[in-house]
C-alpha cells in the first residue's frame, strides 16, 4: 500500500471502505473478536488514528493527514501479509461491552457466553442465589472479569494452567478494577480442593487435533494449548463434566462451551440430560450447559417456571417480552382463578389466593423488555397428608420415575410434578394472550370437550364460562354434576378431553421442518401434567378420511373447511388454529392399590390429601396458556426473520360465511 494509495484516500470513511475491500479480496479469516472485514477495518482505523471506539458518525468525513493515512495503511498491510488478527495488532478486544488487553499470551477474547453474562444468565439462574462463581480456563480473564464487573456482589475465581495467560488476566483485572475477582493457577479443578461454587462457567479448549492443524494462519498466533483438545475435542470437556459436581453447591449450575462437539457429546453421554443454549445475538447454538432439568420453554419468548407444590412459593421468569405492554398484577387474577382449586366441589379443596407479585420487568405499569419475574406464595399446604407415602411409589404417579432419575423426590403434593406448577404457565399465558390480542387481534379460548364418556350434545361459546366445567352445552351441566358427585363418592377418578382454539392467527407463523407450529404446539400441550395425547385439527380421525374429504379447499370467499387445524407444512394458514388434548384419570385415589416402596417391598397405597377427581376440569385455562405462549414465540420469530415479507396474494377468510 503506497503513498499513491494514501493520496486517493481522504477521510475516515474512505479508509474503512478501502480496508474492508482489501481484506475481503485477500480472503482473510475473521472471528477473533470481530467476525467480518468491515468491523476489523473499522477497529484498525480507529486504533491507527488514536480515536475512541464509540466515535460519532459525524467524524466519518473528517479529512486526514498524510502520515495518519500511512499509519493506518501499514496496519492494513500487516493484517494482510502476516495474517495477524486485528485484536493482536491493536492490543485490544471487546467482550461483554468491556475493553480487554489482548496479546499472544492468551486467546483473543471471544465467546457467546458474553451474551449470557450481559443478560443476567436468564433464564438459567432464575430462582437461584449466586454468591460464588468460577471461570475455568480463564485465559485473558475475560469471562471472570466480566462476571465480576456485572455482578459486584459475587466472589469470582478465574483459573488457568498457563502462567502467561494468568499474567495477562492480572493486567486485565487491574485495567477493569475487578476487585472481586481472584486469579488462581490450577489444572482444571486440581487446585480447587474444598472450593464450591453456585455457578461454574467455562470456555475450555475444544478443537480436535486434526482441526487445530488445519486452522487458518490467523490462529497460529494463539497459544496451541488454548485450542487443542485431543482427537475428538472433548479431552478437557469430559474431565470438567466428571469433576464439576464435586465443586457445585446444591442447585449449582455449570455452563460449558463445547463448540461443534454437541452431537458427539450426546452420543458419548446419552444418559445426561444436557440443555443447549440458543444464542439470540450470535444466531447459533455452540454452547452446552451442564446437566440441568428442562424447566424452560420457548426460543425468543421464553418462560422458566420454578417451585414445588408444597414449597414456600412458585414462580416464573418471562424473557423476550417486547417493551411497552401495559401490565398490572390485577390482570392475572381472572385466568388464575379459572385454573384455581377450591372453586367447586368437583375439584381439589385446596384454597390458594394465587396473588401475583411482579418482581421485575415492569416499570410504571409498562413492560421494559427485560426479564419479567413473577411470584406466587403458597399459603394452603397440608404436607402432613403425604407423610405416609414418603418412601412409597403411588401407582400412576411420577414418584417412581422421579426417584430413578434424581435419587430423591419431594413427596409433598407431588412436588415439581404437581399440577400446581401449571399456575405459573397460566400467569405467563396472561402476558402472551394480552400481547397477541393487542398486536394481532388473536384470541385463544378453550372448553372441555369430553368428560369420561360424556360429550357435548350441542355447542355454544357463550356458556363455556358460565359453569365450572367449561362445558359448551348448558343443558348438560346437571348431568355432569351428578356424574362427578357419584364418582367422588366412589373414590375413583376419570379422564377428559380439552379443545383449544386460536382465532385471527395470521398466515405465516411457524417454521418448516424442526420449528413447525403444530409440532411445538403438540409439545407444549404434552408438557401439561396428565396429558397423554394431542391432536391438531382432525388428528387421528384423518386416518379414516379420504383426501377429497380432508383437503381444505381454497376459494376467494375463504377456506371451505379446516380439517388441518389451521396449519399446513408447519405454518399457519390464517384459519383458526385448533388443537385437542386428552388427560388421563388422576392416580390419587382413596381406593387401595398395590405398589412398591423404595426398598422394593410390596405395599398397599391409599392416597390421602386433597385431589381432583378429574384433572381435565381445570385444564382449559392451562391449554389456552400453552397455546398462547407458543403463538407469541412464533410471532416474534416470524417478525425477526420475515417481518418485511409481503405478497400480492390477498389473504382469504379462514372459513366461508355461513
Amino acid at each position: 500500500m503506497t503513498a499513491e494509495t494514501a493520496a486517493e484516500l481522504h477521510t475516515i470513511i474512505d479508509l474503512i471502505r478501502y480496508g474492508t475491500s482489501r481484506f475481503n479480496a485477500a480472503g482473510l479469516t475473521f472471528g477473533h473478536s470481530y467476525d467480518n472485514a468491515l468491523d476489523e477495518a473499522t477497529q484498525l482505523v480507529l486504533h491507527g488514528l488514536h480515536l475512541p471506539h464509540d466515535l460519532g458518525p459525524a467524524y466519518g468525513q473528517a479529512r486526514l493527514l498524510r502520515e495518519e493515512k500511512l499509519a493506518v495503511l501499514e496496519l492494513f498491510q500487516r493484517r494482510i501479509d502476516e495474517r495477524i488478527p486485528a485484536a493482536y495488532l491493536t492490543g485490544e478486544a471487546w467482550f461483554a461491552g468491556l475493553s480487554f488487553k489482548s496479546d499472544t499470551r492468551a486467546l483473543v477474547p471471544r465467546s457467546p457466553i458474553a451474551e449470557l453474562i450481559e443478560c443476567g444468565f436468564e433464564p438459567w439462574l432464575a430462582g437461584r442465589d449466586v454468591s460464588r462463581a468460577l471461570d475455568l480456563c480463564t485465559g485473558s480473564g475475560c469471562i471472570a472479569i466480566a462476571m465480576g464487573h456485572y455482578y459486584p456482589n459475587w466472589e469470582v475465581d478465574g483459573v488457568d494452567l498457563s502462567d502467561e495467560a494468568l499474567s495477562l488476566a492480572e493486567e486485565n483485572k487491574e485495567r477493569l478494577q475487578a476487585h472481586n475477582v481472584t486469579l488462581l493457577k490450577s489444572d482444571l479443578f486440581n487446585g480447587l480442593t474444598g472450593r464450591h461454587y453456585d455457578l461454574i462457567v467455562t470456555n475450555p479448549p475444544y478443537v480436535t487435533n486434526d482441526e487445530t492443524d488445519a486452522l487458518p494462519q490467523e490462529y497460529s498466533y494463539e497459544p496451541d494449548m488454548g485450542l487443542r483438545a485431543g482427537d475428538d475435542g472433548l479431552d478437557l470437556v469430559l474431565k470438567i463434566l466428571r469433576d464439576a459436581p464435586l465443586h457445585l453447591s446444591e442447585d449449582g449450575l455449570l455452563i460449558c462451551e463445547v463448540g461443534e462437539s454437541e452431537q458427539h457429546l450426546i452420543k458419548l453421554l446419552p444418559e445426561v440430560d444436557f440443555a443447549w443454549v440458543e444464542f439470540k445475538r450470535t444466531h447459533h447454538r455452540i454452547g452446552g450447559t451442564a446437566p440441568v432439568s428442562s424447566n424452560s420453554f420457548g426460543k425468543l419468548f421464553t418462560v422458566t417456571t420454578f417451585g414445588e407444590s408444597h414449597g414456600p412459593a412458585i414462580g416464573c421468569v418471562i424473557d423476550g417480552c417486547p417493551p411497552g405492554l401495559a401490565l398490572d398484577a390485577a390482570e392475572f387474577s381472572h385466568d388464575l382463578q379459572r385454573r384455581a382449586t377450591g372453586k367447586s366441589r368437583h375439584t381439589s379443596a385446596r384454597r390458594e389466593a394465587d396473588e401475583i407479585e411482579i418482581l421485575s420487568g415492569v416499570y410504571e405499569g409498562l413492560t421494559t423488555g427485560t426479564p419479567i419475574a413473577l411470584l406466587i406464595r403458597n399459603t394452603d399446604q397440608r404436607s402432613k397428608d403425604y407423610s405416609n407415602i414418603g418412601q412409597q411409589f403411588r401407582p400412576g404417579h411420577a414418584d417412581y420415575s422421579y426417584w430413578h432419575k434424581y435419587g430423591i423426590r419431594d413427596p409433598r403434593g407431588g412436588g415439581r410434578s404437581s399440577a400446581r406448577e401449571t399456575t405459573m404457565r397460566v400467569a405467563a399465558g396472561v402476558v402472551a394472550k394480552k400481547w397477541l390480542a393487542e398486536r394481532f387481534g388473536v384470541t385463544v379460548r378453550g372448553y372441555l370437550s369430553q368428560l369420561g364418556e360424556i360429550t357435548p350434545a350441542g355447542f355454544d361459546w357463550s356458556v363455556v364460562e358460565d359453569n365450572p366445567f367449561f362445558w359448551p352445552h348448558a343443558a348438560q351441566v346437571p348431568e355432569l354434576e351428578a356424574y362427578m358427585d357419584a364418582l367422588r363418592k366412589s373414590g375413583d377418578s376419570v379422564g377428559a378431553c380439552v379443545d383449544v382454539v386460536a382465532d385471527n392467527v395470521p398466515p405465516g407463523w411457524g417454521e418448516p421442518i424442526y420449528g413447525k407450529l403444530d409440532g411445538e404446539l403438540a409439545a407444549a400441550l404434552m408438557s401439561i401434567n396428565a396429558v397423554k395425547g394431542v391432536e391438531i385439527g382432525d388428528g387421528f380421525a384423518s386416518a379414516m378420511q379420504k383426501g377429497t374429504e380432508h383437503r381444505d379447499l381454497l376459494t376467494p370467499q375463504g377456506f371451505a373447511s379446516n380439517h388441518a387445524g389451521g396449519i399446513l407444512g408447519g405454518i399457519s394458514t390464517g384459519q383458526p388454529v385448533v388443537a385437542s388434548m386428552v388427560l388421563k384419570p388422576t392416580s390419587s385415589l382413596r381406593l387401595p392399590g398395590e405398589s412398591l416402596d423404595t426398598a422394593g417391598n410390596v405395599v398397599e397405597v391409599v392416597t390421602t390429601g386433597r385431589h381432583d377427581p378429574c384433572v381435565g376440569i381445570r385444564a382449559t385455562p392451562i391449554a389456552e396458556a400453552m397455546m398462547a405462549l407458543v403463538l407469541m414465540d412464533q410471532a416474534l420469530r416470524h417478525r425477526a426473520q420475515c417481518g418485511d415479507v409481503g405478497t400480492i396474494t390477498p389473504r382469504i377468510p379462514g372459513q366461508l360465511d355461513g
